[in-house]
């Protein structure tokens, strides 16, 4: 090392000093553990400039210096003040910029749906994406999730309805216009911003929902397995933005990813709530595809008499068991 950059280390290390009380930072950290060491070492360097840690029960007052490379908060998430802090912990980083934070789930409350009282995964990636931040790695360790995320933008606005039992999702309607459905939610608050995410580690499984979703509560998957939280789509139905059956309304990431000729008929019809491969008991994905193929032919020979037939195979499957929403 230059006699100029050993200066410079020891200088830093003088500072640390002054600031924690500790030797150097890697002691510090090391106090909380061989794995939340581990765990940050390998995601980060902590030898480098600009890198800051707010140790346990420090006021969130002395993180001030902004433009950091590194910042690492061992103060358990709590989500009290909404996004605020999480927040403020993207202004304090410069672009590009790891935060290492963590969220206690030793003791998790039951109501799923009110954000900050899950202290589940799901909300808390979610919240963390919402503030900008995109996912590095996370690790459960005794007792809490830790997580290493990147600042990549700067954060999105504080989002309505996270909270909500009914949520609109907004899908791909007739002539591509863009339409508001409404769903139970099913989903841990603010799971919504993780869709990217959980599709991009884990892909679609065979009836084309995301592979191990780890977003869905568990009062969510009991509501999903008999299409509960289809049920406000009723309203949509009343408003005519919806027919009875038809092929299910999809987001635009999905939609873009079918092939070029079911895109092409798909826009020239309404979507609807009864979708044709419960009808034709095709749940799978290269399933739902072919039978809204299938479904498209009917209809464009037998208009009417296609949804009424359609309509009833479905309901007979359904009540028969022989098919179940994923």
């Amino acid at each position: 090392m230059a006699s100029g950059g050993a200066s410079k280390f020891k200088n830093s290390t003088k500072r640390l000093e002054n600031r924690y009380g500790w030797s150097s930072l890697h002691d510090l950290i090391k106090s909380h553990g061989e794995e939340v060491y581990s765990f940050i070492t390998e995601n980060a360097s902590i030898t480098q400039e600009k890198v800051v840690v707010r140790r346990l029960n420090q006021p969130k007052s002395t993180l001030s210096e902004s433009g950091l490379n590194v910042l690492v908060d061992f103060n358990p998430l709590t989500f009290e003040d909404g996004q605020s802090y999480l927040y403020q912990l993207n202004y304090l980083l410069k672009d590009g910029g790891i935060l290492f934070c963590n969220v206690d789930q030793s003791s998790k409350k039951f109501i799923e749906f009110k954000p900050g009282n899950s202290k589940s995964k799901a909300e808390t990636m979610g919240r963390l994406v919402n503030a900008g931040f995109t996912i590095i790695d996370f690790r459960s360790i005794n007792g809490s999730l830790h997580l290493c995320v990147m600042k990549i933008d700067l954060p999105k606005s504080e989002p309505g309805g996270s909270d909500r039992l009914i949520i609109p999702m907004t899908r791909i309607g007739k002539d591509g216009k863009e339409l508001k459905v409404f769903k139970i939610r099913t989903m841990y608050p603010y799971s919504e911003y993780l869709q990217e995410y959980v599709v991009g580690m884990n892909g679609y499984n065979e009836k084309g929902k995301p592979k191990n979703d780890f977003r869905l509560t568990r009062l969510g998957r009991f509501v999903r397995k008999y299409w509960i939280d289809e049920l406000p789509q009723l309203y949509n139905l009343i408003k005519g933005e919806l027919a009875i059956v038809g092929v299910r309304p999809l987001s635009k990431a999905r939609f873009m990813e079918l092939p070029e000729d079911v895109r092409t008929i798909r826009v020239t019809y309404k979507p609807g709530c009864v979708p044709p491969y419960v009808a034709l008991n095709m749940p799978d994905s290269e399933g739902n595809i072919e039978a809204e193929r299938i479904y498209f032919k009917e209809k464009e020979k037998h208009p009417h008499w296609t949804d009424v037939k359609y309509c009833f195979m479905a309901l007979f499957n359904v009540l028969s068991g022989r098919i179940h929403s994923s």
